[in-house]
């Protein structure tokens, strides 16, 4: 099921984050800023383009999406300049971001997949399953800020 690939990213990056904010490395940072954009990318050009009458809540996700990864660059530069409070701080707000991000998502516009037609879950599990971000791709809300 779609939704379960969806809620196991949301685990995944949750758990990387505590990893992160136990032992602050580029590395661990780099790998959750790969899962953070791919995950990204498959709700933004996947799932949401999807779900009818929701266009309010999902500008807003998307705000959040791009606050997320905003967040992101602060702790690269705060782990550049080895400020660690600095780093922890924002790991953690990040950590708390995605939480009541996720809680939206996951209540709000995941459950609404479980009501396609069992040939469109194919399709798009499919295509979350094969997902790759194009060379230059932005979330859509930097696209309308930058």
């Amino acid at each position: 099921m779609i939704t379960d690939i969806l809620l196991k990213e949301h685990k995944e990056l949750d758990i990387d984050i505590s990893k992160f904010l136990e032992n602050p490395s580029t590395s661990n940072l780099d790998n959750i800023k790969d899962k953070l954009l791919l995950h990204i990318y498959k709700e933004e050009e996947i799932i949401f383009p999807l779900i009818k009458n929701e266009e309010l809540k999902i500008r807003g996700l998307e705000m959040e999406h791009f606050a997320a990864l905003t967040l992101l660059e602060k702790i690269y530069y705060y782990l550049k300049h080895n400020s660690i409070d600095l780093v922890i701080k924002r790991a953690e707000g990040l950590k708390r971001l995605l939480y009541q991000h996720n809680l939206i998502e996951e209540s709000e516009i995941y459950t609404k997949l479980n009501y396609f037609d069992k040939d469109l879950i194919e399709s798009v599990k499919n295509k979350i399953l094969n997902a790759k971000i194009p060379v230059g791709w932005k979330c859509i809300a930097s696209r309308n800020f930058l």
